[in-house]
């Protein structure tokens, strides 16, 4: 019996083979890839760039010596709509907070963008950019084409949802003149080295968001109390993920349980060609938003070691997608 199962197993290999050879594609040679990329020498140290969300997080940023660049969540400048204020106005107040802190501003618009949303922004592209506004964070493919068709594709910087997993999605921006992007949150190890990251940013720091959508958890269970803030969704393993009630957007994100940090991987990103890390802040204090940028800092700047005891994922970093 055992001859005739080991038979049948290979009789099963050799026709499976056979079925799927000439459906077989070359891939190209990733050891290749990978020694090409560990050749590259980084240019420069590390530029770190902070997102945030919330009030005190935008105040510690500015604050942080570290901090090169500055992102703000577009829902941040529209918090303040339903009081009357204006966020072309807000966005620019954040600009020029930016400027005299020395800081690199950026405005991450929208995970989703609907008819009118985050318009006010892309039309307001022109002024901002005079006031010294250097990029739109972009998270999706209307925001992009939006941007290009109004003449400004130079302020685009693709977020880690405006996928570029392959060369071809690579390809696809630079044709549009676009020669910047984000590190796909999938991507493991071996397939970050064998990526061409000229150009690119790597998420270091934060709550990767899970999913975005119009149903809001907050609504369908308690009812809209058009107030933002955070709702906790509970697996059935008894897992709890934050849930952001992005009421400017009539959104919610789904986050992450853990958070994730790639701080202790400084030396394989470095090798990898990567020189811009980025810090995502969702529901940190201030206090923690402070303190996390100076243990970047330490790290990445002044080679110091991540903080040990600080629980923490890698996310794909290690397995990749299973």
């Amino acid at each position: 019996m055992g001859a005739l199962n080991k038979l049948r197993r290979e009789a099963l290999e050799k026709l499976s083979e056979r079925m799927l050879a000439k459906w077989r594609r070359t891939s190209y040679n990733l050891a290749k890839e990978e020694a090409h990329s560990k050749a590259a020498e980084p240019q420069g140290p590390w530029s770190l760039a902070a997102l945030v969300s919330e009030t005190e997080q935008l105040d510690e940023a500015l604050k942080s010596p570290d901090t090169e660049t500055v992102i703000v969540e577009a829902s941040l400048l529209y918090g303040a709509v339903r009081k009357g204020t204006d966020p072309v106005k807000e966005a620019l107040s954040f600009t020029d907070r930016c400027r005299k802190a020395g800081k690199n501003p950026e405005i991450a618009l929208p995970h989703v963008m609907r008819e009118s949303e985050g318009k006010e922004l892309i039309e307001a592209a022109g002024e901002l950019a005079t006031r010294g506004l250097t990029a739109f964070v972009v998270r999706n493919l209307e925001s992009l084409a939006c941007l290009i068709a109004n003449g400004f594709g130079y302020l685009v910087k693709p977020d880690a949802g405006l996928y570029t997993m392959n060369r071809e999605a690579q390809l696809f921006l630079r044709d549009l003149g676009i020669t910047c992007d984000t590190v796909p949150y999938e991507l493991n190890r071996r397939e970050i080295l064998a990526r061409d990251n000229a150009g690119s940013r790597i998420l270091v720091y934060g709550r990767i968001p899970l999913m975005v959508t119009a149903q809001c958890l907050r609504k369908n269970s308690s009812g809209c109390t058009k107030q933002p803030g955070y709702v906790t969704l509970t697996d059935r393993k008894g897992v709890h993920f934050p849930v952001k009630c992005d009421c400017s957007f009539c959104t919610n994100i789904i986050l992450n349980s853990e958070y994730l940090s790639l701080l202790g991987e400084a030396e394989t990103l470095r090798r990898a060609g990567l020189t811009e890390a980025v810090l995502s802040f969702t529901d940190e204090s201030g206090e923690e938003t402070g303190r996390i940028l100076k243990l970047a800092g330490d790290v990445l700047l002044r080679g110091g070691q991540p903080d040990a005891s600080m629980k923490h994922t890698k996310g794909h970093f290690n397995r990749g997608v299973e």
